[in-house]
């Protein structure tokens, strides 16, 4: 994860640490061995991005970044050794991508490195659309525990709002009605 981040601001990418990642940023630490990094990869840039992470030590295909661009969808680097698998998600630009990176929040981790995470209303709402995909209760479970943990630096109403917005607002209401939230 850092390795990319350093990277993303080397060549001045615009990017955000989200996931599991950003969930336990600002609720409870679960073990995961996945890393998801939204980053804003220009084309021009996709070649000398995937060289940085050079084989035997990472596995990453060229030509899978290089689709990923075109339908905007995802690619891996996968650090074989640790078994770590960083996704690479590239943004549409929809307007809640637009508001994610507006509201990225920068976190000094231990290394002393700056890391940009997604802020937990955002980081909220894409466990939402998760765990609406796949119904998997790790999501609404990293969602409690950052309403628990962190309730009182995340705005419900931005929630609110952008849960009815992307498609969410049945899967948000259920996750409120759980934990007590009007």
């Amino acid at each position: 994860m850092i390795r990319v981040a350093k990277l993303c601001d080397e060549m001045r990418i615009e990017y955000l640490v989200g996931g599991s990642m950003a969930a336990m940023q600002w609720g409870r630490p679960r073990l995961t061995i996945d890393v998801d990094i939204v980053a804003a990869i220009p084309s021009w840039h996709i070649t000398e991005f995937c060289e940085a992470f050079p084989e035997p030590e990472f596995y990453v295909s060229i030509e899978a970044a290089r689709h990923a661009l075109l339908t905007f969808g995802q690619f891996n680097i996968i650090q074989p050794a640790s078994g770590v698998k960083c996704d690479i998600f590239i943004p549409k630009f929809s307007p809640f991508d637009e508001s994610q990176f507006s509201r990225t929040i920068r976190r000094r981790m231990a290394s002393g490195e700056e890391i940009a995470f997604c802020a937990p209303e955002d980081t909220i709402l894409k466990k939402l659309e998760y765990y609406k995909e796949g119904r998997s209760h790790k999501h609404t479970d990293d969602i409690g525990a950052m309403l628990t943990l962190s309730r009182d630096a995340i705005n419900i109403e931005y929630i609110n709002q952008w849960s009815l917005r992307i498609g969410v607002g049945s899967e948000w209401t259920a996750v409120k009605r759980k934990l007590g939230i009007p």
